[in-house]
């Protein structure tokens, strides 16, 4: 018996909580439509985004479909080139090694991050201690492809 009461207090004051975001909803969509409809869309609309004195300084565009002038960022084409030497694509590299071990050895093995990562970096530095070795035969076998992708 106290426990069908309980339930029902915790259904009626559920149903409370229900009633009043409802009023709360329904009060907040009526301010915000009595101000809108105050408003024409073209006053939300800024005329310039970039003030004068920045016009000159960065390159602009005037945008096609709002007619503003903005500030132009960098393009796929104009985008810093971070991978120009080699030092940027052995970085990448080693971050996607790492990262695969992961998500790889993380979920075949079931060791915690850090195992992985040590794991990783003395499988790519062929040292091999072998105080981390994989133990089933998935396992084993992407160990095999890491440890060809490592040394290549």
């Amino acid at each position: 018996k106290d426990n069908s009461s309980f339930a029902r207090r915790q259904q009626e004051r559920i149903k409370r909580q229900e009633k009043e975001r409802i009023r709360k909803l329904e009060s907040h969509i009526k301010s915000i439509s009595s101000v809108t409809s105050d408003r024409t869309k073209s006053s939300y609309k800024p005329s310039i985004l970039v003030p004068d004195d920045e016009i000159d300084k960065y390159p602009t565009y005037i945008c096609p479909r709002c007619k503003t002038r903005q500030r132009e960022f960098f393009s796929v084409a104009t985008a810093p080139r971070q991978f120009d030497g080699p030092a940027g694509y052995l970085a990448f590299y080693f971050a996607i090694y790492v990262l695969a071990s992961l998500f790889i050895f993380g979920l075949e093995e079931g060791w915690p991050a850090l195992e992985c990562v040590y794991f990783a970096v003395i499988t790519l530095t062929t040292a091999g201690l072998g105080d981390y070795v994989p133990t089933t035969n998935g396992a084993k076998l992407i160990c095999s492809v890491f440890i060809y992708f490592g040394v290549a």
